[in-house]
């Protein structure tokens, strides 16, 4: 691992303020990690502001250029009037209620369908492309969790649906996830870890 004598001043606040924020969970040293908080929400709300005008930019240059102007005009009219709504009238008024429930609302619905179609699609390929024991259990699995929550032939099975189905759902896939979660958990350590000791800056891109 090499690691530069001269550490710009960028990595010395970034390591600083996470050893610092790291140590407010073993020490007590009042209201600091509260502070550095604070701080981190309004870079947070900083750097979306910059995406924003940074996502205005990439699109008006599109219009220009000719290339995919009716989409890009949506979107930046889409953007400027959401945001000018909710940054006058709040995220809790009625228009900005409306935007959310009429608008916002219905496009993620469309996006999960449109998951949901997606997904099958990748099982069907599945199936093709590997055959071997995983894709066996993979798909047995599957189809015996869609039986437990679809009526067969207008029919439900007490079985699948009381004890069968929520089993796969509360032990089987919550074990998966707390899995997946663990090894994310790690892999975050280790980056958290490579910033602290300025082996990575990934600010300074």
């Amino acid at each position: 691992m090499n690691i530069k004598s001269k550490i710009p001043f960028a990595s010395i606040v970034a390591i600083v303020s996470g050893v610092v924020f790291l140590l407010t969970y073993f020490i007590d040293l009042g209201t600091i990690r509260q502070y550095i908080l604070s701080w981190v929400t309004i870079l947070a709300a900083t750097a979306l502001l910059i995406g924003l005008m940074n996502l205005l930019r990439v699109h008006y240059q599109r219009i220009l250029d000719n290339k995919t102007v009716i989409n890009s005009t949506a979107l930046m009219l889409s953007l400027v009037a959401a945001f000018t709504i909710t940054l006058l009238f709040g995220s809790e008024s009625q228009a900005g209620s409306l935007i959310f429930d009429n608008i916002i609302m219905p496009v993620e619905t469309s996006l999960l369908a449109l998951l949901s179609i997606t997904l099958t699609y990748a099982s069907l390929r599945l199936i093709t492309t590997r055959k071997n024991i995983y894709t066996g259990i993979f798909i047995f699995f599957f189809i015996l969790t869609l039986a437990s929550y679809a009526p067969i032939l207008g029919r439900e099975i007490p079985f699948l649906q009381d004890k069968l189905g929520p089993w796969i759902t509360q032990v089987l896939a919550s074990a998966g996830v707390r899995g997946i979660l663990i090894g994310v958990s790690l892999g975050t350590i280790a980056s958290g870890l490579r910033v602290l000791i300025g082996a990575d800056q990934p600010f300074r891109e």
